[in-house]
């Protein structure tokens, strides 16, 4: 099974999301990247941040995993994502939290329950981040 690998960070001074180039846990550095309007069309952006401070261990960013799959819009899930899980089955309910990851899968939660976050018969639409309210 292939899955795709990629990260996307919330630059916590900025409040602002980025797409990551890369990440060196060696060095503890991830690259960010985006693109802005110019006149010839879009330029892309780089910028190197520290994913933790050596002394403090201060963050620059929290970083977010792609979970692999997409919503019924075909947005890619992230983790903090916030998603409604819509039941297509007869009698079911619907279901509202933060993709969160842990034991081993990819989950949607909230304060008072969690599910797993894959589905066949169930849809999924983002709604939102935990970061940008």
């Amino acid at each position: 099974m292939n899955r795709e690998i990629k990260f996307r960070a919330w630059h916590i001074e900025e409040k602002k999301m980025y797409e990551v180039q890369s990440l060196d846990f060696f060095f503890e550095l991830a690259e960010l990247q985006w693109w802005t309007p110019s006149d010839i069309g879009e330029t892309h952006n780089r910028k190197s941040v520290m994913l933790a401070d050596g002394i403090t261990q201060q963050k620059e960013i929290e970083l977010m995993q792609y979970s692999g799959l997409n919503d019924k819009n075909s947005k890619e899930i992230y983790e903090d994502d916030i998603a409604i899980k819509t039941s297509m089955a007869p009698g079911g309910t619907d279901f509202k939290g933060k993709i969160v990851f842990m034991e081993g899968c990819w989950w949607i939660a909230n304060e008072n329950d969690a599910e797993i976050l894959f589905t066949e018969v169930d849809e999924l639409e983002v709604v939102g981040n935990a970061y940008e309210l």
